[in-house]
């Protein structure tokens, strides 16, 4: 499905560089660059479940409430779509 900066979603923090995002077209996973991460934005085919069990977090994720993709993730996100 597609996103841009305007879509908003709820965002859970993975204790490292990444972020679940869960939106209405979807759910995707964000590397935030001031932790390390790419900066980009792809989509991940689960739930915040399976993503808990994909990165093998004992503790599930701290949410971080929801926003437009824009003003969480900043302008220069680069959307992956493969």
């Amino acid at each position: 499905m597609k996103i841009d900066l305007n879509t908003k979603a709820y965002f859970t923090w993975g204790w490292d560089e990444t972020f679940f995002m869960e939106t209405s077209r979807g759910n995707f996973e964000f590397t935030m660059t001031d932790r390390n991460g790419n900066g980009e934005i792809k989509a991940f085919r689960g739930d915040y479940s399976a993503w808990v069990n994909f990165k093998r977090h004992d503790l599930g994720g701290r949410g971080k409430g929801r926003h437009t993709i824009g003003a969480f993730c900043g302008k220069n996100v680069k959307f992956i779509t493969s």
